[in-house]
Parts: structure tokens; sequence; C-alpha cells
């Protein structure tokens, strides 16, 4: 008598989809894992819309002191359509124009630098005017959306022609 010869072996089978799922399912979670684990680094800036005037904009004789730095696609600077020499560090010429509208007595850290730059400048030279300027304890920064040459910069708190 003949006893477990009526099973037949049945070949294994590896089931590919279950594990597809597996492996997404460990790429989604480790992608997601490291985004958090990565520190994004950026600088804040609240760019002003086209053709609106922001608030500030209004003339007020309390309104702090406005100094604007045009940045050239050449990388040249001007502060208030002063034109500096090549890398020349922006600090004192802030300093100065704080002092020249409102006096030695002025707390500097209430000026404001207005940055117009053109599109096609560096941003390397955009971050070194503003490191420089909080060097001199300025740290109220605006971005302007509209830039024409560093020799015809706009007037701090002037709208741009329709």
């Amino acid at each position: 008598m003949r006893l477990g010869q009526g099973r037949t072996l049945k070949k294994t089978k590896i089931e590919i989809i279950p594990m597809i799922d597996t492996m997404f399912f460990l790429l989604v979670f480790f992608i997601l894992s490291s985004l958090g684990i990565v520190k994004l680094q950026g600088i804040n800036i609240d760019l002003p819309k086209q053709g609106q005037p922001s608030p500030e904009v209004i003339n007020d004789p309390k309104k702090p002191v406005e100094i604007t730095v045009a940045i050239a696609a050449d990388g040249s600077v001007s502060v208030n359509k002063q034109l500096l020499r090549p890398n020349q560090n922006i600090g004192p010429f802030l300093q100065r124009e704080v002092i020249k509208q409102k006096g030695p007595t002025y707390d500097i850290t209430e000026a404001t630098v207005v940055i117009s730059a053109d599109p096609n400048a560096r941003h390397g030279e955009l971050v070194r005017c503003i490191d420089e300027a909080h060097a001199v304890n300025i740290n109220r920064f605006a971005i302007a959306n509209l830039y024409t040459d560093a020799s015809a910069a706009p007037t701090p708190g002037a709208l741009p022609a329709p």
C-alpha cells in the first residue's frame, strides 16, 4: 500500500507585484525622510506686485531713510546713483547717505535699503551688498521689481511710469 503518492509537488512562484509595492513604499519613505533631514536655507523676500504701490510708498514725514543700491549685469554697484569701484564695500556709503539725509543722530537701524538689481546680475553680488549693509547695522531691505541701469537707478519711493 502506497501512501502519499497522490500528492504532486507544486512549483513555487514568487509574486513580484507585492515586492514592487514594498519597494515603492520604501523609496517614498526614504525620499520623505531625507527631505526632513536637509536644512533648507534661503532669504525671505516679500516681492511687490508690479504697478501696485505698497503702503510705505506714500510720502510720510516720519518715514525712515531709504537708500537705493543698483546692481548692473556687469557687477557694477551704485548707491543713490553714485557709482562705486568694483568690489568696493558699500557700508561706508550707506552710513554717509544716512547722515546726509537725517543727520548723525539718526538711528541707522531704521534705514531701509532698496535693492534694484538687473535680472542678469550675479546673485553673489546682491548677497554681498546685503552682508555689507548688515555689517553697518542696516537690517531693512526691499527688492525693486523694475531696473533700468546703475546710472539711472529708481528714486526711493518713486512709482514706475505706466
